[in-house]
């Protein structure tokens, strides 16, 4: 049954964190990873696990290393005095399949035997209308917003990274849409767009709901074979980062996200709360219940179905099949 929590009554996450006694989370001793936390939405929820106190270890991981050791200082300044938080940088690129393996090897040797509790993925591989493709022959976007992230979810879990006492896994990107039309032997649209029947502005439409789907059944599919662990995709809405650029989205929507980021646009820590909430917050569970798919076009967390593609089982199967031969 598809875990998206229908019926829940929505929660303020940022109320219930700052209602919390901050004693209880401090000395929890997790350990975790922030995947694409060297700027926005990644490095707003590194600095909101380091501030609680919650975290004994935190691997800050991306591409720059100057922003991603900036990060580091960051984090040990805002940790709670004698907490003994240890932050660790890792550097890596996962825009294709090799660097998307060589980040796992990395992060695995930096953990040196710990078990992971909070993984969470940030890396931001918006749709352009185009596609540019990588040295494996995928969409670079593609690859990042959705590939890099099986790749990472899928050997964390099979190399038995995870802590066995309730991980949590997150991906904060976009659930919810469904590209009905998905082939999983044209997973990056190249033949949609060689067909030369969709324009810029149609596919990139198109890969907004082929991320999605994607995204959305392998989440569902981790969160059915792997039942120990706990699988959650979010969508934050509009979050203005500090390297939002209205310029990348095609006519008309760069139009549309200039006026939405000003009337409704979060910023990096003001959205924080809403996936610390569900990593951390202790009576999260029993609000939200079991639902994995999350969306915040407000101040509370919604639901957010599975779309019709990612509902069906057979659709799901295939994908997955499809998505560990790559990697393996």
């Amino acid at each position: 049954m598809p875990s998206y929590g229908a019926g829940v009554m929505p929660v303020n996450p940022t109320q219930a964190l700052s209602a919390l006694d901050p004693s209880v989370l401090v000395g929890q001793g997790k350990v975790a990873i922030v995947i694409g936390s060297t700027i926005g939405i990644g490095a707003a929820i590194a600095r909101l696990l380091a501030k609680t106190g919650s975290c004994r270890r935190i691997i800050v991981f991306g591409r720059n290393e100057q922003r991603g050791k900036g990060v580091v200082k960051v984090l040990e300044e805002l940790n709670p005095s004698g907490n003994g938080l240890r932050v660790d940088w890792v550097k890596g690129d996962v825009s294709f399949i090799a660097g998307s393996k060589a980040a796992v090897n990395d992060l695995e040797a930096m953990l040196n035997g710990d078990k992971v509790d909070l993984l969470v993925t940030c890396q931001n591989g918006p749709p352009t209308g185009v596609i540019t493709l990588n040295e494996d022959g995928d969409g670079t976007e593609f690859h990042i917003q959705a590939l890099s992230r099986f790749i990472i979810t899928y050997l964390f879990t099979t190399r038995h990274l995870l802590s066995p006492t309730g991980a949590k896994i997150m991906a904060v990107a976009n659930p919810g849409l469904s590209y009905d039309k998905l082939d999983v032997n044209d997973l990056n649209l190249k033949e949609v767009e060689k067909s030369g029947t969709r324009w810029k502005v149609q596919l990139f439409l198109d890969q907004s709901k082929r991320d999605s789907t994607v995204l959305d059944s392998f989440f569902e599919e981790f969160n059915t074979r792997y039942p120990q662990y706990e699988y959650y995709h979010l969508h934050p809405s509009l979050v203005v980062t500090e390297d939002y650029q209205v310029g990348k989205f095609p006519f008309p929507f760069g139009f549309f996200a200039s006026i939405g980021a000003k009337l409704m646009g979060w910023t990096p820590d003001g959205y924080a709360p809403h996936p610390v909430y569900i990593l951390l917050h202790p009576e999260a569970k029993k609000e939200l219940g079991e639902g994995k798919y999350w969306q915040s076009w407000s101040s509370v967390l919604k639901p957010s179905p599975l779309g019709a593609w990612s509902s069906n089982k057979d659709n799901r199967e295939k994908l997955w099949a499809k998505l560990v031969k790559m990697v393996e």
